[in-house]
C-alpha cells in the first residue's frame, strides 16, 4: 500500500462474538451474490481497538445497502480492505468492516480476517489501510 494510514491497535474479541458469528453466517451468501466472497474468511469478527487512534470511515471496497438482516430490519455495510500484521506474525489481508454510518469517527472497529495465528486477547498488531479509504 503505498499511500497508506499505519497504525498499531489491540486485537480483541468481539463481546456480541456468538450473535454476531450467527447472524454474519447468514449474510455471508447473501455478500458473496454482490460480489464480496469471504468464504476463507472467520465469521466472527475480531475486534480492533484503536485507542487512542480514531478513524472515520471513506471510500470502501465494497458498500451494501438496506442489507435485510436474519432478525428482521436491514442495515449499511461497508468493507475496507487493510493488511494487520500481528507481533512477531505474518501478515493477512482482512477487512475492516463498518456498519451504519461511515462518517462518525470510529475507535472499536470489526475486522473479518482468515486464520491468524497467536492470536490472544490484547495482541498488538499493525494496521495498514489505504488513505484514501479512512481518515484519521
Amino acid at each position: 500500500m503505498s499511500d497508506a494510514l499505519k497504525f498499531n491497535a489491540q486485537l480483541g474479541i468481539h463481546p456480541d462474538v456468538d450473535a454476531l458469528e450467527k447472524e454474519y453466517e447468514q449474510l455471508v451468501e447473501k455478500f458473496r451474490q454482490q460480489g464480496l466472497d469471504l468464504v476463507s474468511f472467520y465469521t466472527a469478527p475480531l475486534q480492533l481497538n484503536l485507542a487512542p487512534q480514531q478513524i472515520s470511515f471513506l471510500e470502501p471496497m465494497y458498500d451494501f445497502k438496506a442489507v435485510d438482516l436474519p432478525g428482521g430490519g436491514s442495515e449499511d455495510f461497508a468493507f475496507y480492505p487493510c493488511r494487520v500484521t500481528p507481533t512477531g506474525g505474518a501478515a493477512a489481508f482482512c477487512f475492516m468492516l463498518c456498519r451504519g454510518d461511515k462518517s462518525k469517527m470510529h475507535q472499536k472497529v470489526d475486522l473479518f480476517s482468515p486464520a491468524l495465528f497467536g492470536i490472544e486477547q490484547g495482541l498488538t498488531v499493525d494496521v495498514e489501510i489505504d488513505s484514501k479509504r479512512v481518515k484519521a
